[in-house]
């Protein structure tokens, strides 16, 4: 075969060597020949936009995407990319824009129906979003993390039996996903089915037993049954173990007043607005 024939998988090869090395512009490099020299290349186009995301370059993606599809306004993988780097850089109309061109040009690419589904659900289009999610089930089988994200757009838009089929559907195939045990458990807590919540959530806590906010609606759940003891011990659990958790010492100071410790109360309430002021004062100044 000439070499002529092979360039581009020599060049991939190279750029993947170099980001193995950790060399992102010299991988960056090697990539760009490599599309250059095929222009179809869809695994090269998934990698160099990883490394343009890693390296912080990426408006040096779009305009190289751009240029890409100026060539060829028919490549599906370039919008796709450009709408991959667009959404990276929070430019999500634009990304918007870029996946339903490549779902124009190839109608079965379920990536693209992806992405724009997550791109639509941060942008607060819940409804859109499941359409969009379920749309790619024609064109492949849905895992777990298709369906959390199913679930939490319908917890949004507080649909909570919908939310609950999506979560149970999620942990039927990874019975290990905590956060799944934890959004059934929501979505029961949400109804004030206190009892059901308290079964999901320890679910949730034998997967994940260090997830404050696993603690936190478990001590919930066991205030509203009246179960003062536990709640009590769930909400110190989630003091000591994650005092930046400000619901959590919300929710302890309530208790607190609830059940006669007024100034306990308050002194927790102090700590919470401690914590919470010098948690604002780091945002505010991340190096000091």
């Amino acid at each position: 075969m000439p070499l002529s024939e092979v360039k581009d998988e020599i060049y991939f090869s190279m750029a993947i060597t170099y980001q193995n090395m950790l060399n992102y512009p010299k991988a960056i490099e090697y990539f760009k020949l490599a599309i250059n020299q095929n222009p179809t290349y869809e695994m090269a186009m998934e990698e160099l936009s990883a490394c343009f995301g890693i390296t912080g370059k990426l408006q040096e993606g779009v305009i190289f995407y751009k240029v890409l599809i100026d060539k060829d306004p028919y490549s599906y993988a370039a919008w796709y990319n450009l709408g991959d780097v667009q959404c990276r850089l929070g430019n999500y109309e634009e990304a918007l824009q870029a996946f339903d061109y490549c779902i124009l040009i190839k109608d079965d690419y379920a990536p693209a129906y992806l992405d724009q589904a997550h791109v639509l659900a941060m942008l607060g289009h819940f409804e859109d979003a499941i359409l969009k999610y379920k749309q790619t089930f024609e064109y492949y089988k849905p895992d777990a993390i298709t369906y959390f994200n199913i679930a939490e757009c319908y917890e949004k838009l507080e649909q909570m039996d919908d939310a609950r089929t999506y979560y149970k559907k999620a942990v039927k195939i990874l019975p290990d996903m905590a956060q799944a045990w934890y959004g059934i458990a929501i979505t029961l807590e949400f109804e004030e089915r206190w009892y059901e919540a308290i079964h999901y959530v320890r679910k949730a806590i034998e997967k994940d037993e260090h997830n404050s906010e696993f603690w936190l609606l478990l001590g919930d759940c066991e205030y509203n049954l009246n179960n003062i003891a536990e709640a009590g011990e769930c909400y110190i659990k989630v003091v000591e173990e994650e005092p930046e958790l400000i619901d959590g010492w919300l929710s302890y100071a309530h208790y607190l007043t609830e059940t006669g410790n007024a100034d306990e109360a308050i002194q927790i309430t102090e700590k919470a607005l401690f914590v919470s002021s010098r948690s604002s004062r780091f945002i505010l100044s991340p190096n000091c």
